[in-house]
């Protein structure tokens, strides 16, 4: 059930039931709920949990200034769609006894009672986290170098009328090395070199706003064990002032740089990509169909966007190859440079200044300018410019197989 190599507690101060503080908490080389694999021999593990300063006063209120975690590894498996693995370790209750029932001025005491949690900062390293569902076949797993918080994280149990949680947020986050794998099919979800937050502050769940994010060399979608093949990719992502309020977004801007994709269909017309989605074992297709009609409808308002400004700029290919044609159709860009303004979802009749450059992989090129509607009823488009040196005979399969000739 639980096993740990060694655990200490650093000057303990207790003082009635009012004040207990320790100046530091350590555990290390725990493993929890034991498994029968040789890979992942528990559920949960860590090499070295290390909790500083931990202050709980009035028995409501508990501050922790620094907890760091070496080498975490979860895994998580779901036999079936009503039970987990973990299942196992808890007793089977052999008579249904039914819970005291709660008078109404203890609820609302319950209700109004208050704990509050504090969070300064917060490393993780080396992870190992993964999750395995039987009956899909779904099997991933999340890796990183290290997650580092520095900030303020506080929780009250006790929410506002305007606020469904309680719930402080203040700080920067960098994520390095992070990468997604799926070991069903043995390719990469997602990979990149790093992710920053930086002045990100959240209050509930209405209110969010961030100075800056920053993404560096990401990868979607492997294609093959080939180094390099992979659906899409980009260098760097910015998104610079972004805001959240109740049902709108705002954002100053957003750069993506060095954008590159590789999209394709196999020769009986499925698309490449499809070897992602999840196989149900007793997948049933009427049932899937009627699930889907008959979803509940909400009423909530959607969301609206304000955008200022969007630009992607990028000297790598991205391409589109039909191999269900005959001969295979191949087509696509070899560089890109594409530049939006003022787009504004509320504002729906209002227009968007639009700038796009291109080269095609034929040597085609591309160079218009003007304005656009996107968010109108009837998206519309209103601009000038050149399309030079375009070889229709790209399109030949494709037209040889819709028409037969």
């Amino acid at each position: 059930l639980l096993v740990s190599e060694s655990n200490a507690l650093d000057n303990v101060v207790i003082s009635g039931l009012n004040s207990l503080r320790i100046d530091r908490l350590e555990m290390n080389e725990l493993s929890l709920l034991g498994r029968r694999d040789d890979k992942h021999p528990d559920s949960i593990r860590f090499s070295q949990l290390s909790i500083e300063d931990i202050d709980l006063s009035k028995l409501n209120t508990l501050t922790v200034n620094n907890v760091s975690m070496s080498k975490p590894g979860i895994y998580l498996v779901k036999l079936n769609p009503s039970d987990w693995e973990y299942q196992e370790w808890i007793p089977q209750a052999s008579v249904s006894v039914e819970p005291p029932q709660s008078t109404e001025a203890e609820t609302s005491a319950a209700e109004k009672a208050s704990f509050k949690v504090a969070l300064n900062n917060l490393a993780i390293d080396d992870s190992d986290l993964c999750y395995l569902d039987n009956e899909t076949e779904l099997y991933y797993c999340l890796t990183f170098e290290q997650f580092k918080w520095g900030g303020s994280i506080n929780y009250d149990t006790v929410t506002s009328d305007e606020s469904t949680i309680n719930l402080q947020v203040k700080g920067d986050l960098e994520l390095t090395q992070p990468n997604v794998h799926n070991h069903t099919i043995d390719r990469d979800l997602v990979d990149f070199d790093s992710l920053t937050l930086s002045d990100l502050s959240i209050s509930g769940l209405d209110k969010v706003s961030l100075k800056k994010l920053n993404i560096d060399k990401l990868t979607a979608l492997q294609r093959s064990t080939k180094k390099g093949d992979e659906t899409a990719s980009f260098e760097n992502l910015i998104i610079d002032d972004a805001r959240y309020t109740k049902n709108r977004i705002d954002i100053n801007s957003i750069a993506l740089k060095g954008i590159a994709t590789t999209v394709s269909k196999n020769k009986d017309g499925s698309w490449e990509h499809d070897k992602w989605q999840p196989k149900d074992k007793d997948k049933k297709p009427e049932a899937t169909k009627e699930a889907k009609t008959s979803q509940p409808k909400t009423d909530e308002k959607p969301v609206t966007i304000a955008i200022k400004k969007v630009t992607v700029s990028s000297d790598k290919s991205s391409t589109f190859t039909d191999n269900s044609t005959i001969p295979a159709m191949e087509t696509g860009l070899q560089s890109l440079a594409l530049s939006l303004s003022d787009l504004y979802s509320d504002k729906p009749d209002s227009d968007s200044h639009i700038k796009l450059q291109a080269q095609t992989t034929r040597h085609s090129t591309i160079d218009i300018e003007g304005t656009a509607r996107p968010f109108a009823e009837k998206v519309s488009m209103d601009v000038e410019g050149k399309l030079k040196g375009f070889d229709l005979r790209a399109a030949s399969p494709a037209t040889k197989k819709a028409i037969g000739h």
